[in-house]
This record gives structure tokens, C-alpha cells and sequence, in this order.
């Protein structure tokens, strides 16, 4: 009786999972924790008393990403548990490969300690059963940590304030500066003495903050971080405020010499391929084939159709001049009824608005302007949101045909944030070939078990790909596989 003998593909891959110690308490403490290891790798209790040990990272392209490491306790080298060891704002490092290659494992996310538990219970049988889980978030913590204080700013930020030229008490300092100076500053001479601090006890060289940034359009004055939106704000919501989303983006993203902050124009495309953005540049693609995935969900809706879109300037200047004002920035190539896939007539009027914190790129205030260079000044405002308005519109008059996407994967180290993914289906590469914008990855290691990684993704291109196909795309998808 003959059969087929189907191959398969098994894979062996590598976690390292590091307590790095940064905080030395000295009071309230035993002495055994006096000659405590500062740096602890944590991988052989994550194998132990079967289905405690897990590991999971989760990153987005708004927030501070997060990690979670759960394990069965147990005592450490007779000193005690872990739980013991283990301070708020010590550094995780986690990395991980699915086909290692020799040398150091790839850098999945580092991070500092928010909060470590230990949880006891009784099981079933009666026995105890001891976990500790420490959670916390990686590097952008620090960003969202440090904040101005306006009350304290001569004593806790003066060198800052000085070179920015803010005023606590008015706020009327009126240089204009370029976007990516300003983001530069902020890192430069708030953030990264911070990190300086905090690394320096590290037994591994952990570099500052490194800001790449692409953005060559808009500006603003320094003194529009004392309005009221951003009083005693954390700076990472000052920084997001004037990256000015959705036409650029500002994360964070670990690297082994440190952590970046990734500024640029989001690289969104039409349904031609083509950039939308000024300045925006390839992040990158990601390939995978059906083999690698575990589930796949794709959606397509009106919710997200918009045929009326309108930028709202800053609103310092709707107070300041009258010329400018909402009426001014309104237009009716700001409507798109006539679209196939935002018609007015089949989805109603939608309205999509968005505000914009950044102004032109001028060399005065109109403020400060004599009269006859005043009216110049305001119509190159009045055209900024104009085109901010075109390009919103441009980025979003296809949403009825783009998907949003979810999908769990084999893991891979290679899936992050920022970049597209491209999936392959069907026998022959050119056959069924769609993409996405990943805006988040989750990791989740099961040592000794499973490593699966979870995607959602934007402006996916699979119903568009499909709509080209001459022959039925539904039996493209499924030819090649381990099932055939």
C-alpha cells in the first residue's frame, strides 16, 4: 500500500530574556541582596512547571510599546524569589530568532520595569502554585515620563526654557523653527541626559536616544508648547501634538545601540503605489507566503469613507487674526462626492477634519510683520492648509477599497512596526501578490511550545489585487501549501 510522505519544515528558535539591574536599593533590604548579580538572565525560569513561562511584546505606531514576562517562582540560588530582585525601572532586554544564525540574537524590545507581582494560590491538588509576572514598557517610557512643568520650569528646566526662549509666565517668544530642529532640541537637551543617568549603571553599553527624521515641511514657534494643551504635559504628548499626524509619524523603535525615534512622512499609497506624502521614503517590506500563516482576517466597510475633509488651523491664530480664520481655509476642491469610491450619492456626505499644529515654513510671525508683508504671510497659511487638506484627501478617498487586516504568523523577529508586509498566495509569485502598513506587532514566546506573532495592518491591497485577476482569484489562493 503506497502513501505520500509530506515534508515539514520544523524550526528551533532562540529566546534570551535579561534582567539588566539599574535601581540599587540599599535601605529596607537584607544583606544577602547586597552582592545581588546586576545583570540575571531570566530564560531558565521561563522553561520551568510547564505552562507559566511566557513571554510577550506588543508595539504600535502611537504608544509606548509594552512586555509582559510571566514564570513559575522559585528560589534563586538560595538567595530568594525573583520578585525580590526585581525594581521598578530596571531594563529588560528581550531577543529572540526564529533560525538563529550564531552571534547575538536580534534585538526584539528593550524596556524598563513598571511593576512586578507575585501571585500565590492553591491548585486543585492542593499545592501551591507561586507566578511572578513583571510588565512594563520599552523605551518610550522615558519620553512619556519626562514632562516641563511650567510652576518649577526656572528650577527643573532652565537650561531647556533658555534655549527655546520660553516664557513660563506669557509664553510671547516668537522664533519660528523648523519642525525637525524642534523635535531634535527636545531629544537632545531634555530626553537624552535623562537616559545618560539611567544607562550609566547598565553593565552593557546602552547608547541615548538617536532621532531620524525625514520631515522637511511645516514649522512652529516654541512658545506654542505653553497653550493650554500642553501644559504639564509629558513631552511625548508635546512631540506627537507638532509631528502633526496623520501626514507624518513619530515612534520609537529599539535598536542594539540604543533606542530611535523614527519622524517622517507616513509612506501611505495611492491605489496606483505611488507615495502620497511629500518626502516620504520606502520603510521597507516585509515578504511572507500563505505557509506562514496561522490565521488571516480581512474587512472592508463605510465606516471609514470620507468625501468632505477640512484642516482646521491652529487656534491661536483664529484668535489672533482675523484674516485668517475657518472661513478662509474652506474650499470646494475639499469635496470628492464625484469619487467611485467615496460618491456622495451612494454613501452620503462625510466629513473627515483633522487639526494641524504646525504653520508654514516663513521666517516671521504675522504678528510681528509690517502690514504690507502681513496679507502675504496669512495667504501662505491659508494655502499650508489647503494642501494639508489635499494630501488628507488623497490618503483617504479610497478607504471603501483598501482593507484593514489582522493576522496571527509564524514568528518572526522580522515583523515590526513601520514597514509593509507582503503576502504571497496561489503556485506562482505574480498570481496573487497584496500588501499592508503594519501599525502592530505582537510577540508571544511560549518557550519549549509555541512562538506566534499577531499583525494588524492598513491599506491593505487584497480586494484590489484580486478585482485585477482575469482568472477566479479563489482557487489561485489555495494551489500551493502542505494540503495539496
Amino acid at each position: 500500500m503506497g502513501g505520500f510522505l509530506m515534508a515539514i519544515t520544523t524550526y528551533t528558535p532562540q529566546l534570551q530574556v535579561r534582567l539588566i539591574k539599574l535601581v540599587g536599593r540599599r535601605n529596607g533590604v537584607s544583606e544577602r541582596h547586597a552582592a545581588a548579580q546586576r545583570d540575571l538572565d531570566l530564560l531558565h525560569y521561563l522553561g520551568d512547571h510547564g505552562d507559566a513561562g511566557t513571554v510577550t511584546t506588543s508595539k504600535n505606531l502611537t504608544e509606548a510599546g509594552t512586555f509582559t514576562v510571566s514564570f513559575a517562582d522559585r528560589s534563586r540560588r538560595g538567595l530568594d524569589t525573583v520578585y525580590a530582585l526585581v525594581e521598578p525601572m530596571d531594563l529588560i532586554e528581550i531577543r529572540a530568532a526564529r533560525v538563529p544564525t550564531g552571534g547575538s540574537l536580534p534585538l526584539i524590545m528593550r524596556g524598563f520595569v513598571d511593576q512586578v507581582q507575585r501571585k500565590e494560590s492553591l491548585g486543585k491538588d492542593g499545592e501551591p502554585i507561586r507566578t511572578v509576572v513583571i510588565t512594563g514598557h520599552d523605551s518610550g517610557k522615558l519620553l512619556e515620563m519626562s514632562q516641563v512643568f511650567y510652576e518649577i520650569a526656572p528650577v527643573a528646566e532652565k537650561n531647556f526654557l533658555s534655549d527655546f526662549m520660553l516664557r513660563a509666565d506669557s509664553g510671547m517668544a516668537l522664533k519660528i523653527m523648523k519642525v525637525g530642529e524642534f523635535m531634535n532640541e527636545i531629544v537632545d537637551k531634555v530626553v537624552n541626559p535623562r537616559a545618560r543617568k539611567l544607562f550609566a549603571v547598565s553593565s552593557q553599553a546602552v547608547g541615548e536616544f538617536k532621532l531620524y527624521s525625514s520631515v522637511e515641511e511645516g514649522s512652529l514657534t516654541p512658545s506654542m508648547m505653553t497653550s493650554k494643551e500642553n501644559k504639564n504635559q509629558p513631552l511625548w504628548k508635546v512631540m506627537e501634538a507638532y509631528a502633526d499626524r496623520p501626514w507624518n509619524e513619530l515612534f520609537v523603535e529599539d535598536e542594539d545601540r540604543g533606542p530611535a525615534i523614527r519622524f517622517r512622512p507616513v509612506p501611505y499609497k495611492t491605489v496606483g503605489g505611488h507615495f502620497i506624502m511629500p518626502g516620504a521614503i520606502d520603510p521597507g517590506t516585509v515578504a511572507i507566503e500563505d505557509r506562514d500563516v496561522v490565521s488571516w482576517e480581512a474587512r472592508r466597510g463605510d465606516k471609514r469613507i470620507a468625501n468632505w475633509y477640512w484642516v482646521s488651523p491652529e487656534r491661536a491664530l483664529m484668535e489672533t487674526n482675523g484674516a485668517l480664520n475657518q472661513q478662509s481655509t474652506r474650499t470646494r476642491k475639499h469635496l470628492d462626492f464625484e469619487h467611485p469610491n467615496s460618491r456622495e450619492d451612494l454613501y452620503g456626505a462625510k466629513k473627515m477634519e483633522f487639526f494641524s499644529h504646525l504653520i508654514p515654513d516663513i521666517t516671521r510671525h504675522p504678528t510681528t510683520a509690517p502690514p504690507a508683508e502681513r496679507q502675504q504671510i496669512l495667504s501662505k497659511y491659508v494655502d499650508w492648509f489647503h494642501t494639508r487638506a489635499e494630501r488628507l484627501k488623497e490618503m483617504n478617498r479610497d478607504n471603501s477599497a483598501f482593507e484593514e487586516c489582522t493576522a496571527t504568523l509564524k514568528g518572526s523577529e522580522a515583523l515590526k512596526v513601520g514597514r509593509f508586509l507582503r503576502l504571497t498566495r496561489g503556485e506562482l509569485v505574480s498570481e496573487l501578490v497584496s500588501e499592508g502598513y503594519v501599525t502592530k506587532v505582537t510577540h508571544e514566546f511560549k518557550p519549549l511550545r509555541t512562538w506566534t506573532t499577531a499583525v494588524e495592518l492598513e491599506r491593505c491591497t487584497g480586494f484590489l489585487e484580486r478585482s485585477k485577476l482575469t482568472s477566479n482569484p479563489y482557487w489561485k489562493q489555495g494551489i500551493r501549501g502542505p494540503y495539496t
